[in-house]
């Protein structure tokens, strides 16, 4: 298939994940010949504007086909770039109609799980929405592509360049923790034990556990360190979290934790001492910039999340048996567990090469 044209290319997607990586993608362009738009929905538009950048195209909903529709009407694009989310019609719109338009599109996976469902029809493994080709991090991601039974002839392996910016940031976010930590009044005395929440109560992933599980294998959660200095405790809700859902959890666990809602993740991140999650990018993205971090996933199924290897290559403790949570982290806010081994990352992410491996995949589409 041949591009209509070669004049622009075009950015879509929805969720915090592959907008990350677009936005730091769509700074570095360096292309003068070929303009590159972005169309941001939903999730997308505020990563987008919180990093500088005015999406071309946004919307707070989910486009309807017509609309995808007049938009390519409108850009004419040579190639496309799709974000792959979860449940996302507006990428899946975009592909069906690039596949009908005999536009060039690339796939964009942006983390180590759902990865035929990402090109398919919702709560299914259909592959109805496969691309021309699938960008993928490293190698377990292209496996686990494969595993899924996407084409392998589809995917190349470009890293991202979200996780290559945060790799080069690792020195500047100690002026970051001071302004946080003074806006959310932490004193520099206090621990401060941050909490990423995730969506899988929500999202039928039958992993063997979710939010529920995660907090009744913490709870209580300890006030003061061995060496008696106090702990607070703070959450930072994903995206995708309802506030009233969160409140009715966190009262359900009877904690109170500060709530960081007006804060970027990055920023929480550099404001805590301590990273506590599940299977969420920030967990990664909190060892990419040096933070001491544990994934806690009680039940975990054998099988579940098998690609998702991130956690044992650079040695971050992922607990998945419910009676050792509360001693990790014990372990955990009492400094006795090791930071992750960050020259263990699987090739080539953090190399600085993403920008440029996704650039030439678009603009060897272009040129062909």
């Amino acid at each position: 298939m041949r591009c209509l044209n070669s004049k622009c290319a075009l950015l879509v997607c929805k969720d915090t994940g592959a907008a990350n990586a677009f936005s730091i993608f769509l700074k570095n362009w360096n292309d003068t010949t070929t303009p590159l738009f972005s169309v941001c929905v939903n999730y997308a538009v505020n990563v987008f504007k919180n990093n500088g950048i005015q999406p071309t195209k946004e919307s707070l909903r989910d486009l309807s086909e017509n609309e995808v529709k007049q938009l390519l009407d409108e850009f004419q694009p040579g190639a496309i770039l799709l974000g792959t989310s979860h449940d996302s019609w507006t990428e899946r719109f975009f592909c069906k109609q690039a596949r009908i338009r005999g536009i060039y599109c690339v796939g964009f996976v942006d983390w180590w799980s759902n990865f035929g469902a990402r090109f398919s029809t919702p709560n299914t493994n259909d592959l109805s929405f496969l691309p021309n080709l699938i960008s993928v991090m490293d190698e377990d991601a292209r496996l686990g592509c494969i595993a899924d039974n996407v084409p392998e002839e589809l995917l190349r392996i470009t890293g991202n360049p979200y996780w290559d910016h945060i790799a080069a940031k690792k020195e500047d976010i100690e002026q970051l923790r001071k302004q946080v930590r003074k806006q959310l009044r932490v004193p520099k005395q206090t621990l401060l034990a941050m909490v990423f929440s995730s969506n899988i109560r929500n999202l039928n992933l039958n992993l063997g556990y979710d939010e529920h599980s995660f907090w009744e294998a913490l709870v209580p959660l300890p006030e003061y360190s061995k060496q008696n200095i106090p702990i607070q405790w703070a959450l930072k809700p994903h995206p995708r979290e309802r506030q009233q859902d969160i409140i009715d959890m966190l009262k359900k666990y009877h904690i109170n934790p500060l709530i960081i809602d007006d804060f970027s993740a990055i920023e929480a991140v550099a404001a805590a001492d301590f990273i506590i999650g599940m299977c969420s990018s920030v967990l990664f993205e909190a060892a990419l910039l040096g933070k001491k971090v544990v994934s806690l996933q009680p039940g975990l199924l054998t099988g579940k999340l098998e690609y998702l290897r991130i956690f044992d290559h650079i040695m971050v403790p992922k607990v998945v048996n419910i009676s050792e949570v509360k001693d990790v982290v014990y372990r955990l806010i009492n400094n006795e567990l090791g930071y992750s081994d960050l020259r263990k990352i699987p090739s080539p992410i953090g190399k600085g090469t993403a920008n440029s491996a996704l650039q030439a995949l678009l603009l060897g589409s272009l040129q062909s």
